[in-house]
């Protein structure tokens, strides 16, 4: 793997882990009532809040729980940009 792979593998396991960081931190009530995620990495800047919508609920789905009432607005309004695509 060249050096140039294995800083890109790295940067992504960075941004997965922040992600997941952030999946936690709204489950258990850290933030409430998001509007959007953004995701800054090595200089790169995304809106990965549609992404963070559906791990939301895929997570909630798989621990047998509800969405916590302060996400359920978040996670409609980019569920719902995700069924119009």
């Amino acid at each position: 793997m060249s050096v140039r792979n294995l800083a890109a593998e790295s940067k992504k396991r960075q941004f997965q882990a922040g992600r997941q960081q952030i999946i936690g931190d709204l489950l258990h009530g850290q933030y409430s009532n998001p509007v959007r995620v953004i995701a800054y990495c090595g200089g790169l800047v995304a809106d990965v809040s549609e992404d963070v919508a559906h791990e939301l609920q895929r997570s909630c789905a798989e621990m047998g729980r509800d969405l916590p009432s302060s996400l359920e607005e978040f996670v409609a309004k980019y569920q719902g940009q995700h069924r119009a695509e």
